[in-house]
This record gives structure tokens, C-alpha cells and sequence, in this order.
């Protein structure tokens, strides 16, 4: 549809990320991840995302950001637990915004947030896989519980020494 944008983390073909909204994406993109809720962080300034969602960007949720220097080679994941009045209440848009600024980065896209925002590491090459957050879904017994339907976006480290 012309003149429509889509946001979308791309990640191009020499290993680089570029996040925000593309009419068309580059022909260099190796793989396109689009991005449910928006920017937040443009160019190095705040994008002010709550003046243009609903109440979810006003209020404290628990949220998902990848960032990006302004070359798009150093990335940045943020995890931001919430919904826990004793241990993370969450952050607004506005919030972190401000924090992502006050890190330096360049362009922040907020890739979801809720019960999806969920931290899965494996810290050693032949570790266990484990959850290094609280998520915030629970079922009725009040166990942390993890969603079937999540948008993952995995990366593997490689020790360059």
C-alpha cells in the first residue's frame, strides 16, 4: 500500500540492525522482524510514543526493547519486569524513553510487553536454559506461567578470543 510505513527491526546481510518504520524494506535485509507497539528512541531522542498509543503507553507494563548504536552493530535488549507491587511495578513509555536517552542509544523499538516479556538465557554453551526474569502471566495457582504464542528473537555469542 503506498505511503504506509511498517516498524520493523531489520537485520541486513553484513550484520547490522536497522529499527523503524520502512515503506520498503532494504534489498540487503536478510531477515525482517516487524514490531507490534512502535518507537521509541529516534535518531537519539525520545519519540514521545505515549502521545500517540493508548493507555498501555500512560500506564506502568512490563516491556520488551531492542536498541541500537548508530551504526547497528552494538545491540541492546532491555527486559523490564512488572505488575509485582513488591518487585517491578514496570516502566510507561515515557520512562524508559528517558532511560534508553540517558543510555546513548541511537533507535529503540518497543517489541512488545505484558506477559510475552520474558528473558531466556543459556549462560553457558553446555547449560540449561533458564528464565532470568519474573514474567507476569500467572496461572491460578499463582505460578509464573509462559505464553505459547511469544515473538521470539534469539542470538548466539560467539568468544571471539
Amino acid at each position: 500500500e503506498a505511503g504506509k510505513t511498517y516498524p520493523a527491526v531489520v537485520i541486513h546481510t553484513d550484520g547490522h540492525f536497522s529499527l523503524g518504520s520502512f515503506e520498503a524494506f532494504p534489498e540487503d535485509a536478510l531477515h525482517v522482524m516487524p514490531v507490534h507497539t512502535g518507537q521509541l528512541v529516534k535518531e537519539g531522542k525520545a519519540v514521545n510514543l505515549s502521545r500517540k498509543e493508548s493507555d498501555t503507553a500512560n500506564d506502568p507494563h512490563p516491556r520488551t526493547v531492542i536498541a541500537v548504536d548508530k551504526t547497528g552493530t552494538h545491540v541492546t535488549l532491555v527486559v523490564v519486569d512488572g505488575r509485582d507491587e513488591d518487585r517491578a511495578v514496570g516502566m510507561t513509555t515515557n520512562e524508559l524513553e528517558a532511560w534508553l536517552v540517558g543510555l546513548g542509544v541511537y533507535d529503540a523499538m518497543n517489541l512488545w510487553g505484558g506477559g510475552n516479556t520474558t528473558l531466556v538465557l543459556r549462560d553457558r554453551p553446555d547449560g540449561p536454559i533458564r528464565i532470568y526474569n519474573r514474567p507476569s502471566d500467572r496461572n491460578p495457582q499463582g505460578f509464573h506461567t509462559l505464553r505459547s504464542g511469544q515473538t521470539t528473537l534469539g542470538f548466539k555469542f560467539y568468544n571471539r578470543r
